[in-house]
């Protein structure tokens, strides 16, 4: 007997882990995750927000959501993973998010979760239950044609070697004013202002990782000259390179 197809489409699953942790899920085709902190703490970091998570929290992450993630804990790491490919009503929009549990979504939450999660017929019920239960405390969005803009910038901006408003404007399909209007209304800043905040995780996650000079760094991404790039990531981190790199975590 053939296995049942609905396995491919759900996911459940722990996590263990020592340590400190990070996964970049930027370029990474992934379905919706539901996830729950047993032990440690997680921060996911995407185009749009920061989420911090902490011990005992549940969160999501949307269905091809770009983001990053930090992970840390004493003695160790712990989650559960619930990956699914669709919602059954549709494909909603909901943001990456931390959503409050409340006693019913707790209840089916570790209904599903404190026992085998083999996905069968009665880990599906469950799951189902879990769902129905949490989305009324989900946060949902409106994708507005603003928004769409800048969520094309963003992408783009991914791959990006230099920042050009006009270049950014093109790939969009819109007028440069146009582009700052939607940044201004979805971002609150300007497309450079958010090319910088951009930068500077890349700068972090450079500084942490490897032990190129700092000249390097600032060439490899763009800037002028090593000053400028470390006035821009003090302005964006508070810290300098040196910190960062002594530091060792973002």
């Amino acid at each position: 007997m053939e296995r049942p197809i609905y396995r491919s489409n759900y996911r459940f699953l722990r996590f263990t882990r020592h340590g400190t942790h990070y996964t970049d899920a930027r370029s990474i085709v992934h379905p919706h995750y539901f996830g729950y902190m047993r032990r440690g703490r997680v921060r996911l970091v995407c185009d749009s927000r920061t989420v911090e998570v902490e011990e005992g929290e549940l969160f999501y992450i949307p269905v091809d959501c770009h983001y990053q993630s930090f992970w840390s804990g004493e003695p160790e790491i712990c989650f559960d993973s619930l990956g699914f490919d669709h919602f059954l009503q549709g494909e909603e929009r909901y943001p990456l998010q931390k959503i409050a549990m409340s006693p019913a979504v707790k209840e089916r939450f570790f209904a599903l979760t404190d026992h085998d999660m083999t996905v069968n017929y009665e880990t599906l019920g469950r799951f189902f239950l879990f769902l129905s239960a949490v989305l009324l405390h989900m946060e949902t969005r409106s994708v507005s044609r603003a928004r769409q803009t800048v969520d094309r910038a963003l992408t783009y901006m991914e791959s990006a070697e230099r920042f050009s408003a006009a270049a950014l404007a093109r790939h969009c399909r819109v007028s440069e004013s146009g582009l700052f209007a939607a940044f201004r209304a979805e971002e609150g800043c300007t497309p450079l202002a958010a090319w910088h905040k951009k930068q500077a995780t890349r700068a972090e996650l450079l500084l942490r990782t490897t032990d190129l000079p700092i000249e390097e760094i600032a060439d490899r991404l763009g800037y002028c000259s090593a000053t400028y790039f470390r006035s821009v990531l003090r302005r964006e981190t508070g810290r300098s390179p040196r910190e960062i790199r002594r530091d060792g975590t973002i």
